[in-house]
């Protein structure tokens, strides 16, 4: 029956019978099993489908209505309408939400004056009981009242927020702009954090400080904590999901008719809705229990050395099981080494400059936009390199090399130093040898020359003196046979004979 409507939905809200109402189309509609009914609101449709901007459940079991100028209270026993009158005539009412005791507080003024008196009371659904807290003292414009567990009661005004602690008023007065204008909702985390939203951002606070969440929205509607903990916030420019640290934005992609929301509504049963310009959308996160998984690649060549200083560059990607978040829809988170995990984000790329040298490995989980993470996240593991002039054991081992290489090469050079004195002391010494060789060789053929000499001149005066006997002999034969002219002669024959001996051998 749902499916039908594709028109405005301005507001939600479920009573203790388990009924979700919401007003569309100048009427107000109830579900119940499945059933849709209807009910035609007082008034012109046009006008009422126009100012009817909030519903509220009351302890007795009826509806109260803000239509702006007037309230309505709705009784589903009969399906009637009465118009809400003031305690005193002539007062405007203006609900600012309900307390923790199911009743609803409504700040009534007198509207026309210089200085309208506000004034805050609360309606249980029978009548007016004066506030359980003491009345706020940062004047009147109320726009918004919200009770916490501890009992603390916030208030938001035209000039700021006020919180109410042990019956004492602290103001956070919004002129400095350290404060939100304007916020149109409370809301209170596990931790006891107060969040706000104001127009176009959601503030925090935590008792002594307030800070900004995030801001960049587009007129905040609804803010609403669920009861896993998850904050929602319905805005004219989508559906967000604070869920784990991260923001998740779900928009017309996730199934939601339209991005423009008035209101996100959590029933009985944990269930949430979204009242849409096009209709109503209930979440169905059963749909897509399983996360994404994600894979990671180095966007240089992953063979290539990585020095320090170097700039690294990842890229990783992540695919949805059963693909109800597309793939350029997941949502990453990613840390270096032990480092803390960075916020979800939209960003498939990363890069780290000036990387220390050494092992590292990076680590990428994604999230799909129901809200399922990466149990087990991808890793990359790589090593930084320093430059080889500024590493320690490769200059020791260079200048142990280059020690040992200067160790052998004087070792070398001394040796050829040595080996050329051994050469020289050998050449000296062979030069000097030579010299004595040569003068010996000149001695010995002197002395043989000297040798030979004396021997020819022996031979020489042995041939003569044979000779110069023969004539000594023949001279004492002639002169004692000098009458024997015949033994003359033949002396004198002989002695002419060695004579003729002597000159052949003066000749040889």
């Amino acid at each position: 029956s749902l499916q039908k409507i594709n028109i405005p939905v301005h507001c939600l809200a479920e009573d203790s019978d388990g009924r979700l109402w919401f007003v569309s189309d100048s009427r107000l509609q109830a579900l119940y099993n499945d059933l849709l009914q209807e009910y035609s609101l007082p008034g012109t449709g046009t006008q009422s489908l126009q100012t009817v901007r909030a519903l509220f459940p009351l302890k007795n079991g009826t509806l109260l209505l803000d239509a702006g100028e007037q309230c309505f209270q709705f009784r589903p026993l009969d399906g009637v309408f009465r118009a809400l009158p003031a305690a005193e005539k002539g007062r405007r009412l203006m609900p600012l939400g309900l307390l923790k005791d199911g009743s609803i507080c409504i700040q009534s003024y007198t509207p026309g004056g210089a200085t309208p008196d506000y004034r805050l009371e609360t309606f249980d659904g029978v009548q007016f009981h004066p506030i359980p807290f003491p009345d706020p003292t940062m004047g009147g414009g109320f726009y918004t009242v919200f009770e916490a567990q501890n009992g603390d009661v916030w208030l938001s005004g035209e000039r700021g927020v006020a919180c109410c602690h042990d019956k004492k008023w602290r103001t956070f007065d919004s002129t400095d702009r350290t404060t939100p204008e304007a916020v149109s909702g409370f809301t209170e985390l596990a931790d006891g954090k107060i969040w706000c939203a104001a127009e176009d951002g959601i503030w925090e606070f935590d008792g002594q400080n307030r800070s900004v969440v995030r801001t960049g929205f587009n007129h905040i509607n609804t803010l609403l904590r669920a009861r896993d903990g998850g904050v929602w916030v319905a805005s004219n420019s989508g559906l967000y999901r604070f869920w784990r640290g991260a923001w998740i934005e779900n928009g017309m992609e996730e199934g939601l008719p339209s991005t423009s929301l008035q209101q996100v509504y959590e029933d009985q049963d944990g269930r949430i809705w979204a009242a849409t310009s096009r209709g109503l959308s209930l979440h169905h996160p059963e749909a897509d229990p399983d996360p994404p998984r994600s894979s990671i690649r180095r966007l240089a060549d992953e063979n290539g050395q990585l020095f320090e200083g170097g700039t690294l560059g990842l890229f990783f990607r992540g695919q949805d099981k059963w693909k109800y978040t597309r793939r350029d829809r997941l949502l990453y988170s990613y840390r270096l080494d032990q480092h803390d995990w960075s916020p979800f984000q939209e960003v498939d790329t990363v890069s780290f400059p000036d990387l220390s040298a050494g092992k590292h490995y990076f680590q990428v989980r994604s999230m799909d936009r129901n809200g399922n993470v990466e149990p087990t996240p991808a890793q990359l593991e790589f090593a930084v390199v320093l430059p080889w002039y500024r590493e320690t054991r490769l200059i020791l081992i260079s200048l142990a090399g280059l020690a040992a290489a200067l160790f052998f090469a004087a070792l070398a050079v001394n040796r050829h130093r040595q080996l050329l004195r051994s050469y020289a002391a050998v050449e000296k010494k062979v030069a000097e040898r030579t010299r004595e060789l040569e003068m010996t060789n000149r001695e010995l053929l002197h002395s043989q020359k000297m040798n030979a000499l004396g021997t020819l001149a022996a031979g020489i005066a042995h041939d003569f003196n044979n000779i110069l006997s023969i004539i000594k002999g023949s001279m004492q034969i002639i002169e004692d046979n000098l009458e024997n002219p015949a033994k003359i002669r033949t002396r004198v024959d002989r002695i002419k004979m060695v004579v003729e001996q002597g000159s052949g051998i003066v000749k040889a």
